[in-house]
């Protein structure tokens, strides 16, 4: 406390002597008065004031004015007590804002603790500034005592300074005269020597900073400052050229000029790969500065060909093995080396490399084009637009040379498209940004996809061959309602077709010279081959589809294919709840083919030549791979058992002329004969797999696996039907019309035939599935000629009943096990050829039981009602198919003679024997009119 005193004494000490008067000490206690508070003190509003005077006020009410002084004097001592004793170290480094936050940090404190500590702090400093001003107060009066005498003292000082001074100054103004007469005569010339030396030495040493500062100022970039400092060194080292120094100094300047030329045409290169603005600025400005701004369009031109020589060759050696890499190889030789698994990525960094350079090349023109360039600049436009198609000739060269060195042929089906798809938007780019549309690049990569297409498409043959010897007709899962645009090899056709439309625009304008206006690359341009774009592309190809969307309808279909005519009513619309497809794994794999074709002619359209008449092969070979025979009966679902089936015309001409066309593959150069020729045998379709059982009745002939067959034909042909207009859109127009012709045969002729096929493989089960034979022979066993009607019907009637019990048994038994849909409209079809057939055997029967009297006719009529009363519930149709068959004919014997003979000319779906045997079952047409119609009937 004491050590604290005598520091306060001190301090009022000096602030004593720096006030000359009482007025500066009342001015200084009223300052310490008005600010006594901390400067971190929140500011208090006026309430706050009120509220802290007002317990204040109430407090002094209640205490005699003595006790509170002595109050607040013990107060204020614990406040000076409670000070660090840090404050007071004499120090004046000492710094306590400093002080106070360090012990803060060490210590873990709330914002109630910091509060605390700020209020500590306030009242120590309120406390400490009343006592020195208590002090000063105190002092005052002896101070102004003492500062008077001070000025008394301080006026007589003064009166001898001047004295002194006055008295120096006449010596000093001696001596110097004196020392001034006496140095100048001596030291002028020296000095006017020396100053002429410094000013030489300090000019030549600036020459030779100037010239490392010019170095360093050119490896920085700043071209327009060296060129200027440059040229002033230059002018300044003229002056000096007596100097040998100097002149060596000169010689190194003007190999520096050359040496900036060589840097700038540097710069070029960089810029031709990646530009940058402020450095071209830099660079332009520079050659406008040594006046060769006329050369800069050449400069740029050799940068962008060095430019795209460099990369695509960096590209090439990176993508080699180690072996490999020759670093003094052409890059042809390089191109040869390079390994086929590479090949797509390959194609994908180069087109990156370039477009990054064309972007460059796009730049620079924007940054010319501009109205407010200069003359130059604006003839350096010119020239390099003029010049552009150069640049993009240059890029193309080195892609054909890539291209030609290729063997497509031992390149995956995902590299070729990658490779086409690369080759398209690298053309786009040239036809749109540089008016140039290359035509050997394209000629080349078509010419070798073509190739690649014939090799290609006997490979799918081949597999699809594999897969029918291979295919045991087990249901494929799919989702309901699946269509061929949920397969993901037709996300493609999702890709919007402006980019297409605009390629369009921009050949139609090419082929019609018209001018188009100049089309630059904009800042927000994307390099087409980058990893995001590749990326973009890839989600937005495969993106989910919205809930709303169609119900894998056909408007899944692109939005460009929608406004054909065939789109107007899709086909393939079912009800809501509508059975899974029965799809066999065959036909799953020929709808990817389809899209797998589709997808490589849109990435080339020249192949739409060979594309839409393989697409036709695919399907005739599967279609008739399952349906058929020469002698009509299934290929693989036939049986020599099925000898009650019939000829359809439609399919037996349709399938001719599809073995016929196949048949010519196995000869010749054709490249599918390696598919239809195996080991030296003519065999054209393959067989059956082991693993199908259609030998036996208990599954109908296998009956599951015709259904699905069956589906599955119809399913391909519903979802080429639903792909036509894509397949039409793909034709080129000099095509279009041979090709369209090809295509309007194929859907007017083959595809419909698809139900002729049906028939044909669900009658080879259902002709089977009932005992026809027994029931034709049981049938004309009855005797017919009798002269009393009966009131039971015929046993041959339980027969045909029992067949069709089991019939159904083994027909609903496909449902129960779930190996494949059953739909409601199958399971009738299967009814009603199998009604169809049995039938059919019932008026054989008739037509060879001889002669039949008016009871037997009505016998007849009663079996064929017990038949259709019984069989009525067990297929679950009404009204029975085919029964008008065997109905017509029972009532036909009572027709007279007239009638009778008109009836038979126009019921032709009666076989020339039945008929003969109703006309010789009816006694009451005469021998004559037999005579005639027998004739007729030979006719």
């Amino acid at each position: 406390m004491e050590r604290f005193k005598e520091q306060i004494a001190r301090r009022v000490n000096q602030i004593g002597e720096q006030f000359s008067s009482d007025n500066d000490v009342k001015v200084m206690l009223d300052n310490m008065s008005d600010r006594v508070g901390s400067s971190y003190d929140a500011p208090s509003t006026s309430d706050e004031t009120i509220e802290r005077i007002a317990p204040l006020n109430s407090s002094s009410q209640n205490s005699s004015p003595k006790k509170l002084i002595k109050a607040k004097v013990s107060e204020e001592e614990e406040i000076i007590n409670s000070i660090d004793a840090a404050y007071f170290i004499d120090n004046n480094e000492f710094d306590a804002i400093d002080y106070e936050l360090k012990k803060l940090c060490d210590i873990e404190m709330c914002y109630e603790d910091i509060q605390r500590e700020r209020f500590r702090l306030k009242s120590q400093h309120t406390v400490v500034s009343k006592q020195i001003s208590t002090l000063i107060m105190q002092k005052s009066s002896s101070y102004t005592a003492q500062v008077g005498e001070m000025e008394n003292i301080r006026d007589d000082v003064g009166d001898v300074i001047e004295e002194i001074l006055s008295i120096r100054k006449a010596l000093s103004l001696a001596t110097e005269q004196t020392r001034t007469c006496l140095g100048l005569i001596a030291n002028e010339k020296k000095k006017n020597v020396l100053n002429i030396l410094k000013t030489t030495l300090m000019t030549i040493k600036s020459f030779y900073e100037a010239e490392n500062h010019i170095r360093e100022t050119i490896n920085e970039g700043n071209f327009p400052l060296a060129i200027q400092m440059l040229i002033e060194t230059q002018i300044r080292a003229a002056e000096y050229s007596e100097f040998t120094c100097v002149s060596d100094v000169s010689s190194k300047l003007r190999e520096m000029s050359s040496l900036l030329e060589t840097e700038l045409a540097a710069q070029l290169s960089t810029i031709a790969v990646v530009f940058d603005p402020e450095k071209y600025r830099c660079i332009f400005t520079a050659y406008e500065m040594l006046e060769k701004s006329d050369i800069v369009a050449q400069k740029l031109l050799a940068a962008f060909t060095e430019a795209i020589e460099t990369t695509t060759t960096a590209v090439i050696l990176d993508k080699m093995r180690e072996s490999d890499r020759q670093e003094d190889a052409t890059y042809t030789s390089l191109c040869l080396k390079l390994d086929s698994e590479q090949a797509s990525i390959t194609f994908r960094e180069m087109g990156f490399v370039l477009c990054r350079s064309f972007y460059a090349y796009h730049k620079i023109l924007q940054f010319h084009s501009s109205e407010s360039a200069s003359e130059t600049s604006q003839q350096l436009y010119k020239s390099l637009l003029s010049s552009r198609a150069d640049v993009f000739l240059s890029a193309t060269q080195r892609l054909l040379v890539l291209v030609e060195s290729r063997d497509f042929v031992s390149l995956k089906f995902e590299h070729i498209l990658d490779i086409v798809d690369s080759i398209n938007r690298f053309n786009n780019i040239g036809r749109t940004y540089f008016s140039c549309n290359q035509q050997k690049l394209g000629e080349s990569i078509e010419k070798r996809t073509e190739i690649y297409f014939d090799r290609y498409h006997m490979e799918r043959m081949e597999e699809l061959y594999m897969f029918i010897e291979n295919e045991s007709f087990t249901l494929c899962p799919v989702p309901f309602q699946f269509t061929i645009f949920d397969l993901q090899d037709f996300e493609f056709l999702k890709e919007s077709r402006q980019e297409f439309d605009n390629m369009n625009k921009i050949e139609e304008a090419a082929e019609n010279n018209v001018e188009t206006s100049v089309e630059l690359i904009k800042n927000d341009w994307q390099n087409p081959f980058c990893q995001a774009a590749i990326r973009s592309r890839i989600q937005s190809s495969y993106s989910q589809k919205s809930s709303d969307e169609r119900s894998y309808s056909t408007s899944s279909a692109p939005e460009n294919f929608k406004s054909q005519e065939s789109f107007s009513e899709d086909p393939l619309d079912e009800p809501v709840g509508a059975p899974t497809p029965n799809l066999c794994n065959t036909a799953l794999n020929l709808l990817r083919f389809f899209g797998r074709y589709l997808r490589m002619t849109a990435l080339l359209p020249t192949l739409c030549a060979k594309s839409a008449p393989a697409i036709i092969d695919l399907y005739e070979f599967f279609f008739a791979s399952v349906s058929s025979t020469p002698v009509n009966i299934c290929h693989i679902f036939g049986s020599e058992g099925a000898e009650f089936i019939g000829r359809i015309p439609r399919l037996v001409s349709c399938l001719d002329g599809i073995s016929k066309k196949f048949s010519k593959n196995c000869e010749g150069s054709s490249p599918l004969r390696k598919v239809f020729q195996r080991d030296d045998n003519r065999k054209i379709y393959p067989t059956l797999s082991p693993a199908v059982q259609i030998a036996f009745i208990d599954n109908l002939y296998g009956a599951c696996e015709r259904i699905i067959a069956v589906n599955s034909i119809e399913f391909v042909a519903r979802q080429l039907d639903l792909i036509r207009p894509v397949i039409e859109s793909l034709l080129l127009e000099d095509v279009r019309d041979s090709l369209s012709v090809s295509l309007d045969i194929f859907y007017s002729q083959v595809l419909p035939c698809q139900s002729d096929a049906k028939v044909l493989i669900v009658d080879a089960s259902a002709s089977r599935s009932l005992r026809l034979k027994s029931l034709v022979e049981n049938v004309s066993s009855v005797k017919w000629d009798i002269g009393e009607l009966k009131s039971d019907h015929n046993s041959y009637v339980e027969l045909l009943i029992q067949d069709y019990e089991l019939f159904s048994i083994r027909l609903n038994s496909i449902k129960e096990n779930g190996s494949a849909t059953l739909s409601e409209s199958m399971a009738n079809f299967f009814w009603s050829r199998a009604i169809y057939y049995s039938f059919k055997a019932l008026v054989q029967g008739y037509g060879d039981g001889g002669k039949c009297s008016t009871e037997g006719r009505a016998l007849m009529q009663l079996d064929f009602q017990n038949i259709l009363l019984k069989l009525e519930p067990l297929c679950g149709i009404k009204p029975i198919p085919h029964a008008n068959f065997v109905d017509s004919y029972i009532k036909a014997y009572y027709l007279p003679e007239n009638g009778l003979e008109q009836w038979i000319k126009t019921h032709s779906e009666y076989s020339s024997k039945q008929l003969s045997s109703l006309l010789g079952a009816a006694a009451h047409v005469s021998k004559k009119a037999r005579l005639r119609i027998l004739d007729a009937l030979k006719d």
